[in-house]
């Protein structure tokens, strides 16, 4: 099985439920699903095919994987802002740390379309503030990711 997402009832927000067979997996599955409610139906496509592609990377000191998890959105969601780049595919992810309480350190390296200056306007289907903390990240016993995520419209 491979990662995935469903948009669920929400009655103010944008709730995600999504699921990945490891951490990594569950990365990309939640950048898809970011994008998929953010961007207009035709947006990632549209820019992909007249955008240079860039990788990037991203280091972030974490509390836990659920932390990881929502901070890594949101720097999804600031990057077009800051950089003129929208992460849209995680390539690799690299987790250290996190031994008696100890942060973890993260490194994401992650593939990204350079945004024209004055064109991501026309990109957005909707404009989302944050990805909060939803239900919480699990694990169900063969050892794969869910989480609940809230987008803060």
């Amino acid at each position: 099985m491979a990662g995935g997402y469903r948009e669920l009832d929400h009655p103010a927000d944008i709730a995600l439920e999504v699921w990945g067979d490891d951490l990594l997996d569950l990365l990309r599955s939640a950048t898809c699903a970011l994008l998929s409610v953010w961007l207009k139906p035709d947006g990632l496509e549209g820019i992909s095919r007249s955008s240079p592609r860039v990788e990037g990377r991203e280091s972030i000191e974490v509390v836990d994987e659920f932390d990881l998890l929502i901070q890594w959105l949101n720097r999804v969601l600031l990057a077009p802002q800051l950089k003129l780049r929208l992460p849209h595919h995680v390539l690799d992810l690299d987790v250290r740390g996190g031994v008696e309480g100890d942060f973890l350190q993260a490194e994401i390296s992650y593939e990204a379309l350079t945004l024209a200056k004055g064109s991501s306007e026309a990109l957005w289907a909707r404009e989302i503030k944050s990805v909060t903390y939803g239900g919480g990240l699990n694990r169900d016993p063969s050892g794969r990711y869910r989480a609940l995520l809230i987008l803060d419209i």
